[in-house]
């Protein structure tokens, strides 16, 4: 017999990396949400503490709150996919921990996965002010990347600035609800190959394999500061941005495409970098723009080794919290 509504339940997951008191923040917002759902039944918060840093050992008292230490220091899609493999929940709802969405969000993101076919639902995201930001993309292909060459910041590259509840290729990681027989069982999570960026593409690719649909919610909405985590860390950040890419485009594009994508990316980076240096050559602002613009020239045309954000973390240490 087919479960109603009300009685399904849903795990609200959340990475924790060093800031305790965003996450903390954080916690207890969605608690407070997860006590006004109608469309589910039990909910509760699942917090994977990444590395683990000790610093919410305490959270579980506050009822309704399950703190999972990861095993080492990961990336985003391993630490979601060991809280969801943890999780006795229907319903999987990932959030970012500098994230932050509202029960009625929630409600109606619950609503559209009544279609079987359904397997993903996100909301539209808005960043620290309020503004909207990009919540759902094609599928990264050569007449994407053609498109950002020709500085076409739009439709058909983004697929988010919609009114009404929309099929699309890719939802945002940052808050995307999923059920966990879909993710867990058939996809058995995020590719740990991701350390961290694209494992959101890479999934809804692999449900469009299936046959599955992703839905963009308008009616849903989430604010998102975004990079909090990688702040400070802007070249590491461009390298693993990169291996994400690469191996993106290794699983799902053959070689001849491989090689067309770097080249246009390459064109689009150097032209980018030079014309920094001819508009305002004796601004400092313009020779930063056009060094990393170099970097990711360089980048296109061969996945930079490291280090990464997977190295550091790797390097990481609890001690080393800033205060």
């Amino acid at each position: 017999m087919r479960q109603t509504r009300a009685t399904r339940s849903l795990d609200l997951i959340v990475v924790h990396h060093s800031d305790a008191a965003s996450t903390r923040e954080c916690v207890a917002y969605e608690l407070a949400q997860l006590s006004r759902l109608e469309a589910v039944g039990p909910a509760r918060v699942t917090v994977v503490d990444n590395g683990p840093t000790g610093e919410l050992d305490n959270l579980e008292q506050s009822g309704g709150v399950v703190v999972l230490p990861a095993p080492c220091r990961q990336g985003f899609g391993a630490n979601a996919t060991l809280a969801a493999r943890a999780s006795p929940a229907e319903l999987l709802l990932l959030l970012n921990d500098d994230a932050r969405i509202d029960a009625a969000s929630i409600d109606a993101l619950v609503t559209v996965l009544d279609d079987p076919g359904v397997a993903a639902a996100g909301p539209r995201i808005v960043d620290g002010e309020g503004s909207p930001a990009p919540s759902a993309w094609r599928f990264p292909s050569l007449t994407g990347v053609i498109a950002f060459a020709l500085r076409r910041n739009g439709p058909p590259w983004i697929q988010s600035r919609v009114e009404v509840t929309t099929p699309v290729d890719v939802l945002s990681g940052a808050a995307l609800l999923v059920r966990r027989g879909t993710f867990v069982d058939e996809l058995d999570g995020f590719d740990p190959e991701f350390f961290m960026f694209s494992e959101d593409a890479d999934l809804c690719r692999r449900l469009a394999d299936r046959g599955l649909r992703r839905l963009l919610v308008p009616a849903a909405t989430a604010s998102h500061i975004g990079q909090a985590s990688t702040a400070g860390h802007e070249r590491r950040r461009d390298v693993e941005q990169w291996r994400s890419r690469s191996t993106y485009w290794r699983k799902h594009h053959s070689a001849l495409e491989r090689v067309a994508i770097r080249g246009v990316y390459a064109v689009a980076y150097a032209v980018g970098a030079l014309t920094a240096l001819v508009r305002e050559p004796a601004r400092r602002s313009a020779r930063d723009r056009s060094r990393r613009l170099w970097f990711l020239t360089a980048a296109a045309l061969r996945t930079p080794p490291g280090p990464g954000l997977a190295e550091l973390a790797a390097d990481w240490r609890p001690d080393r919290l800033r205060r």
